[in-house]
């Protein structure tokens, strides 16, 4: 197995292009890491609204069982938006403190 060395030099012109072509996407992937962490933060509010697919995580029931739920009303609050539904937060935890007691 041999090695090679090689030896590169770079003037503060190509160092500012490269940090130009680079700059965005890290932007763009540091804040694809950061929103969700950031966010967590107003999802504290009793008002926030949740997805379906967060109700499904926040209670641990799969998506058969969530729709089931909804369509019996034991799931409310739902509001469609478009093609999806948002609950209430303060509805869902409401419900899961009743699974809890139960």
């Amino acid at each position: 197995m041999s090695t090679c060395t090689l030896n590169f030099e770079f003037s503060q012109q190509d160092i500012s292009r490269l940090v130009g072509a680079l700059k965005e996407p890290l932007i763009d992937a540091l804040l694809e890491k950061l929103v969700p962490i950031l966010t967590n933060a107003v999802r504290q509010d009793e008002n926030y609204t949740l997805s379906a697919e967060e109700v499904q995580k926040l209670l641990g029931i799969k998506q058969s069982t969530f729709y089931k739920w909804r369509n019996e009303g034991r799931i409310k609050g739902g509001i469609q938006v478009g093609k999806s539904w948002r609950f209430k937060r303060s509805e869902i935890e409401g419900l899961l403190n009743g699974k809890e007691q139960q």
